[in-house]
């Protein structure tokens, strides 16, 4: 059996980063009326109740995307087979980085991690919505 190191944090962000396109505040503000791009909030419902999100983000929670991509899951979500184009954000842009990933392995279309999160979109001085969170949506 061959002896691996263990992976940390900081290399699967760099791998990260290396394979997953990232879109700027700016850029993502330019697609948030199309049609065809769903923006994608990660974070917890703690985090989405207390600071709000990007106007008609679709939650779901970091820790269930796997099984909200999955088709053969019985906890898939629809809205990833309806849209083309996925903008995958978190609170600083760490968890989208990994999202956004995971989702390429899945082999969910066109994907993208915000570039710095809802912090940055806020530093900017957008401002976050308060979003609907459903129980389909955990």
């Amino acid at each position: 059996m061959t002896n691996t190191s263990p992976r940390n944090l900081r290399e699967a962000l760099s791998e990260a980063e290396a394979r997953v396109p990232q879109i700027s505040v700016r850029d993502a503000r330019a697609l948030l009326s199309n049609e065809h791009v769903l923006f994608i909030d990660l974070r917890d419902i703690r985090e989405i109740e207390r600071f709000g999100g990007i106007k008609n983000a679709h939650c779901c929670a970091r820790g269930l995307l796997e099984f909200a991509l999955d088709p053969e899951s019985p906890y898939f979500r629809e809205v990833f087979s309806q849209y083309e184009t996925f903008i995958f954000y978190c609170d600083n842009g760490m968890r989208s980085l990994l999202a956004a990933q995971t989702a390429q392995d899945f082999g969910l279309g066109q994907v993208f991690a915000l570039e710095g999160g809802l912090e940055r979109w806020m530093e900017l001085g957008h401002r976050s919505e308060p979003l609907r969170w459903t129980p389909d949506a955990a």
